[in-house]
């Protein structure tokens, strides 16, 4: 009977090991989710920052690109303007030239 006994004690003994075996990894698997949990957090945290300054890059760019509109389309009309009066001018030399060739004088 004590060899009964001692063989209990052995197996329960081993059954406990295996217990606690199984308890320590799952401590271990806890603690490596909760270190990736927290470089998750980190990554996302460092997501958001370059979202946020992505979002300020383009109000910073929009609000310049409106502050340059009105100077940019002046600068345009003006610049119109003067390569009309450019094309104005070589149109009447041309003419000029062409009337001069004909021999047509003009009053």
């Amino acid at each position: 009977m004590a060899d009964n006994l001692d063989i209990a004690v052995a197996r329960l003994d081993e059954r406990v090991k295996n217990h606690d075996s199984f308890i320590e990894q799952i401590a271990k698997d806890l603690e490596r989710m909760a270190a990736a949990y927290e470089e998750l957090v980190r990554s996302n945290q460092r997501i958001s920052l370059l979202e946020q300054d992505l979002v300020n890059m383009k109000d910073a760019q929009r609000k310049l690109s409106d502050r340059a509109d009105p100077r940019d389309l002046a600068h345009n009309r003006i610049t119109g303007l003067a390569l009309y009066d450019v094309v104005k001018l070589l149109l009447a030399v041309g003419m000029g030239i062409a009337l001069d060739h004909y021999g047509i004088r003009l009053p």
